[in-house]
């Protein structure tokens, strides 16, 4: 096992265990409605087309400090709002959907959404202009 591969262990598990409790929530939750039984699914449909599209995808693997510094912020967001999705459908409380911090603070918290992915997406842009000719093309399906 190479360091990097270390490194990726450690960090998906550091994330299972620190969402556990919203995690367990979700999928016990998306086996008793079958409305939301798919939500197992997509995990191993995305690993499974990792798996097939691997030699692709790996082909040219290095280190980049931007994609090193912008990946814990958008674990965090994402881990974010999975805890706040889960949570409300776990236990969603239709009282909230009435008060006023539901009914005006909307724009201001999705302007805060895309102030957080303006520099994400910048210092992305960033990297694919270094890379320039080096990027695969996307996957068809």
């Amino acid at each position: 096992m190479t360091q990097r591969n270390a490194y990726f262990l450690l960090a998906v598990t550091g994330s299972i265990l620190i969402f556990w409790t919203p995690l367990r929530e979700l999928l016990t939750f998306s086996l008793h409605d079958d409305t939301y039984s798919y939500i197992p699914l997509i995990p191993l449909i995305s690993a499974c087309l990792i798996y097939l599209e691997r030699k692709r995808i790996f082909r040219d693997v290095r280190y980049g400090r931007a994609c090193g510094a912008v990946f814990p912020i958008t674990i965090f967001k994402n881990g974010l709002r999975i805890i706040t999705l889960s949570f409300l459908l776990v236990r969603p409380r239709f009282s909230s959907f009435t008060t006023t911090l539901h009914k005006h603070a909307g724009i201001p918290f999705s302007l805060l959404a895309i102030a957080l992915l303006l520099p994400i997406i910048w210092a992305l842009r960033q990297l694919e202009n270094r890379a320039g000719k080096n990027i695969p093309p996307p996957i068809n399906l």
